[in-house]
């Protein structure tokens, strides 16, 4: 994704990861951006969907690889999508760095004491502001 500071707009595409999440500032909706594209890699070509969205100071943007939402607990349950929306709903009040730091340390304690969560985890957490 890319941030567009002089038209204030997210342009999003996507190679096979999950959704972009953008969570307005004005009421907190989350808007899931899933852009149609295949994984980079196995096949020499490929098209790229290209979204675009109007972006207002205080929305946050939240990127994420898929060993979050896979990330499992010792009952073999997935953290998924629905906790992930319900965390970020119930947290408004957060930083983005506070937000980031929440959402990990959630994760570690869904994945209780293993060692391995199963998969990489990335998260990209930002809000944006007037200055951007």
């Amino acid at each position: 994704f890319f941030v567009d500071q002089g038209r204030r707009k997210l342009l999003a595409a996507n190679a096979g990861h999950p959704a972009l999440l953008v969570q307005r500032a004005r009421d907190g909706a989350i808007e899931e951006l899933r852009p149609v594209g295949r994984i980079l890699g196995p096949l020499p070509t490929g098209q790229y969907e290209l979204v675009e969205r109007a972006l207002e100071d205080g929305d946050r943007l939240i990127a994420f690889t898929d060993g979050l939402l896979d990330a499992r607990n010792h009952n073999d349950e997935l953290f998924g999508m629905e906790r992930l929306r319900f965390l970020l709903l119930e947290h408004t009040h957060l930083s983005a760095a506070e937000l980031a730091d929440l959402l990990m340390n959630e994760i570690a304690v869904w994945c209780g004491q293993m060692e391995d969560p199963g998969d990489d985890i990335a998260l990209i957490v930002m809000t944006l502001h007037s200055s951007f």
